[in-house]
């Protein structure tokens, strides 16, 4: 008996130790490493992490990952999120950069859990002219796609030049990235978004400069059969579409489909279609009536017309304008949308931080769906940028930050002590001055010297 006790808990331990390992750690510095990394972890049957080092690579082949049912999640990363690393093809070559597929089968189950989140990549100047995605392809049955804090820029494809996110049954988040002159020959030049029956949500992120060569959606083309799609503090400009919806392009294909638009500038986007074709954003409902349409707190251009009793053909279930299009209106809801100029600071040079001028600063609503606490610069949301006295989000990707400049003069006798501040940036014994943003309360503490007396405050600090 004691033989057999010995023996069962030899086999616990081997048990244990097995179930400790059922997750993967690559640290990838090198092409081929990546590579090597994603083969590895197609197969392995576990949770896998790949940290993607600093450094710009140079890919001869796409980087690419292939599960029939997916086989664990994957999660690639930077190593240094401050730094990212880059992706780009070598000059002689014309490739989609990188492939990931959890349902290669196109049965669309068996990898509920398996999510893939991208995190902190640049994807440059990838070429897919046959198919879906120049810079980045995911697709998954039932798992959910994350893509946060990456930068598309220069990509092209058939459709979808910068990237292609696509679940069947599971959700996708795309958040805090960057959508700069990428194109499309047909459909979706920045991005294409698309779920059967979970949400797509699409937060802090910026379209600039994209372009949709033959259809619809040249920044962006969003599309669900019964989810609810959520487009929340984004910034849509200059991108073109041939036909329909030059910032956004959303399809609405049942009844139960919901899209729920706040808080955005999406403003100097065109559509050549002519007419009133959406040229910042064009929703379809194929499926009507759809459950739920609300527009609150957006700045469109200045040809948006926001209420059916308005535009062109008033009372006809549709809302039809130059800069905005809805073909059908029975559960449209909105409110506090605007059609100003947004005034960025640079927009010609990339530059889409918001001047102190903007109509947009304190503007947006905070109770938004998916509301972010941070902008795409990871700034806090919630702050009082107008100085009203009440903190407000701002619409688009960018919280604006007004600064002032505290100066302490340290004054009055021979004693020696130091003059500190809370937040920290004061912190000297005769003079200084430190950069705060409007609406940031400072504390000031002074602390005396050996053989000094601290005898009081002066000048605004007084009282």
């Amino acid at each position: 008996m004691k033989r057999r006790c010995v023996a069962f808990l030899c086999f616990m331990v081997l048990v244990v130790f097995s179930s400790a390992s059922m997750a993967a750690v690559f640290n990838v510095s090198t092409p081929a490493e990546f590579q090597n990394a994603l083969t590895t972890a197609q197969a392995n049957g576990e949770d896998d992490t790949i940290n993607v080092a600093s450094g710009t690579y140079t890919i001869f082949s796409t980087l690419a990952y292939t599960a029939a049912d997916g086989d664990g999640s994957l999660t690639i990363q930077a190593e240094d999120s401050s730094n990212r690393p880059v992706l780009e093809p070598d000059s002689s070559v014309q490739i989609q950069i990188m492939n990931i597929n959890n349902d290669s089968n196109n049965d669309h189950a068996g990898d509920s859990g398996a999510d893939i989140t991208i995190t902190g990549l640049v994807f440059r100047n990838g070429n897919n002219s046959g198919g879906n995605g120049g810079g980045l392809f995911v697709q998954a049955g039932e798992g959910g796609i994350t893509v946060d804090g990456c930068i598309f820029i220069g990509n092209s494809a058939m459709w979808s030049g910068g990237a292609r996110i696509v679940s069947f049954y599971g959700a996708v988040s795309i958040l805090n990235n960057t959508f700069s002159g990428n194109s499309a020959s047909n459909y979706a030049g920045g991005a294409y978004a698309w779920t059967s029956s979970s949400d797509i949500t699409i937060v802090n992120n910026i379209f600039s400069a994209n372009d949709a060569g033959l259809s619809n959606g040249g920044g962006l083309y969003m599309s669900t059969f019964m989810g609810k799609t959520v487009l929340t503090n984004n910034t849509f400009t200059t991108n073109t579409a041939k036909q329909l919806g030059g910032g956004v392009y959303a399809l609405l294909n049942t009844s139960s489909a919901t899209a729920y638009i706040y808080n955005n500038i999406i403003h100097g986007n065109t559509a050549y279609a002519g007419g009133n074709d959406g040229d910042d954003v064009h929703v379809l409902a194929t499926g009507t009536p759809v459950a739920a349409m609300a527009l609150f707190n957006n700045d469109l251009g200045p040809n948006a017309v926001f209420d059916d009793a308005n535009d062109l053909n008033p009372g006809n279930g549709s809302l039809e304008s130059q800069d905005l299009y809805i073909n059908e209106t029975a559960n449209y809801t909105h409110g506090n949308n605007i059609t100003d100029d947004p005034q960025f600071v640079d927009s010609a040079n990339g530059d889409f931080h918001l001047k102190s001028t903007s109509p947009c600063i304190d503007t947006g609503d905070n109770n938004a769906l998916s509301l972010p606490s941070a902008d795409l610069e990871g700034d806090m949301r919630l702050i009082d940028g107008d100085a009203d006295g009440t903190a407000t989000v701002d619409m688009g990707s960018d919280e604006y930050y007004a600064e002032y400049t505290l100066s302490v003069d340290v004054t009055g006798g021979t004693g020696t002590g130091t003059v500190q501040s809370s937040p920290a940036g004061i912190d000297c014994g005769s003079g200084c001055s430190a950069v705060f943003v409007v609406g940031t309360t400072v504390t000031m503490s002074a602390s005396a010297g050996a053989d000094s007396v601290f005898s009081g405050w002066g000048g605004d600090c007084a009282g």
